[in-house]
């Protein structure tokens, strides 16, 4: 091996080691050192590891390798061999980056398909928000194919000249990540629970003990220890009277259901209040209007996040 091409292997930083393991490499190879059948070979012949993600993403990566193998296009064999290895290793590769991409340059026809590379990163990033609220492992096959279709619909889109083929793997991206974020949980809690106000009290209704009482129980209930993050109450009143008095108003309405919910034992530290009179009402009216759905404190659980299944290191470059 010459010193030229030992330093472009080097740069290329994707190199078997004697455990078998590969490292995800950047874009600085010439043509004449892609397309190494040991890759794949390395690839299908690995017994999968990790997770069923994982597993399911080599699958998939080892499909378009092959296909890319099909079609005469060494260079993107052997990236999308080499990132099936990695999940078979069961490594969690990530999607790719759109700016490694040629987006706008005209290949072999013109280009038939343009997109801009914002909204080639809109549709990551919302590929990793689905990972990242519903995690990879509720629907791994669907994940799975999400990811790889969207790498599918990235090289399409290099290419730019095959419609057919650019639409179809944009269309099998929307359809997986669309199942991904269907398989989220249930939110735990609701957006929020309201209590209401008789005009001009600030005293809790029966009511409005009822639903301080059955908080209180679900964030005590709370299955993880740690999981709620803050509860919060905002307090209102309606458009009637005076706006300094409504203010007051509202300062007393939150801090009735504050009060409540630490007699009923959430610690205070947990609590917080807010009062916003008879601004940014939930039921917008005029001026010196009465709406009992304005006379409300509306008490809000802030739950933390699952963390999600961490992201493998950057390529190196």
């Amino acid at each position: 091996m010459t010193k030229t091409k030992f330093v472009a292997v080097a740069l290329g930083g994707l190199i078997l080691t004697g455990c078998g393991h590969m490292e995800l490499i950047g874009h600085t190879m010439s043509a004449r050192e892609w397309g190494d059948p040991l890759v794949y070979d390395a690839a299908k012949a690995q017994n999968p590891v990790g997770s069923p993600f994982t597993a399911a993403l080599a699958k998939g990566y080892l499909g378009f390798a092959a296909n890319q193998k099909e079609e005469g296009d060494l260079r993107n064999f052997e990236v999308f061999a080499r990132k099936a290895l990695l999940a078979a290793q069961g490594v969690v590769v990530d999607p790719e980056l759109p700016d490694r991409w040629d987006l706008d340059k005209i290949n072999y026809a013109p280009r038939a398909v343009t997109v801009p590379y914002a909204d080639a990163y809109e549709a990551r990033t919302r590929l990793l928000n689905a990972f990242w609220k519903c995690t990879r492992l509720r629907a791994p096959e669907a994940a799975a194919k999400a990811q790889v279709s969207y790498d599918m619909w990235i090289e399409e889109l290099e290419e730019g000249w095959e419609a057919a083929e650019i639409n179809e793997a944009k269309a099998d991206f929307l359809a997986n990540v669309e199942l991904v974020e269907k398989s989220c949980p249930p939110p735990a809690y609701p957006e929020a629970y309201v209590v209401y106000f008789d005009s001009g009290r600030a005293d809790l209704k029966k009511s409005g003990k009822a639903i301080v009482a059955e908080v209180a129980r679900i964030v005590k209930a709370a299955p993880k220890v740690g999981q709620i993050k803050l509860v919060h109450t905002i307090g209102w009143a309606d458009t009637r009277g005076r706006a300094d008095a409504n203010q007051r108003l509202s300062e007393r309405r939150a801090a009735v259901v504050r009060d409540g919910l630490i007699a009923s034992g959430i610690p205070a530290d947990a609590l917080s209040t807010e009062a916003r009179g008879e601004t940014h009402l939930p039921i917008h009216t005029g001026d010196s209007t009465a709406e009992f759905r304005n006379r409300v404190d509306h008490v809000i659980i802030y739950v933390k996040p699952v963390p999600p299944i961490p992201f493998s290191p950057a390529p190196k470059e």
